[in-house]
């Protein structure tokens, strides 16, 4: 198989909206895919939720204890390359604004969500407060953006369907059969709704 490397830049979108205090709730996405398909599930899923997330948010986050950070990360799928990048650029004043990260990869395709909570203890029972029927993975999976602000000690999950469900549509990722079809608008409407119930509480919540 011939191969051939060149350079190449891809963005990275942030967008601030403050509250009542300098603390952020970081709500990401990672905007790039694979060729093969659409890259419906992985990442499309993901980008819809969180620009739904930050317009229905913009008119009440001002009243709220915490800010929104929207990040929609280029470079994921080539070794987490963008927001590890970014992230290295930020001064310690910003990072240490940064509450949390909300990693929203590959939403739908299958009923259930579940929540890699990177180790950090009190991430499971405070995300499933918000969403009871929400599973947990507690030990730390480097496999999206959130393991970059993990790695800087930032509390960070990923929401993930079909987590440990073989015969679920996430079987696709990576592939041609990557589109629209595999999922459906009621099922990206039901986890954008779990994931403003975990956005909500982390923006009203008090350090």
């Amino acid at each position: 198989m011939a191969a051939e490397d060149h350079p190449a830049e891809t963005p990275n979108l942030v967008m601030e909206m403050p509250g009542r205090t300098a603390g952020m709730v970081v709500l990401s996405a990672h905007l790039d895919g694979h060729a093969l398909g659409e890259s419906a599930l992985d990442n499309a899923t993901g980008v819809a939720a969180a620009l739904c997330l930050a317009r229905a948010i913009a008119p009440h986050v001002a009243g709220c204890e915490n800010g929104v950070m929207l990040c929609l990360f280029g470079a994921e799928e080539w070794a987490l390359a963008g927001s590890r990048a970014w992230l290295a650029a930020q001064p310690d004043e910003r990072l240490a604004r940064m509450r949390m990260n909300l990693n929203l990869d590959s939403v739908a395709g299958h009923g259930q969500l579940t929540a890699l909570t990177s180790g950090f203890a009190e991430l499971p029972g405070f995300l499933r407060g918000a969403c009871p029927a929400l599973a947990v993975h507690e030990p730390l999976m480097a496999n999206s953006d959130h393991a970059n602000f993990a790695a800087l000690g930032v509390p960070a999950a990923r929401i993930i369907a079909g987590f440990n469900a073989p015969e679920s549509n996430l079987r696709f990722l990576l592939t041609a059969a990557d589109r629209r079809q595999l999922t459906s608008d009621a099922e990206l409407r039901a986890a954008t709704l779990a994931a403003a119930r975990m956005l909500w509480a982390a923006l009203t919540l008090s350090r």
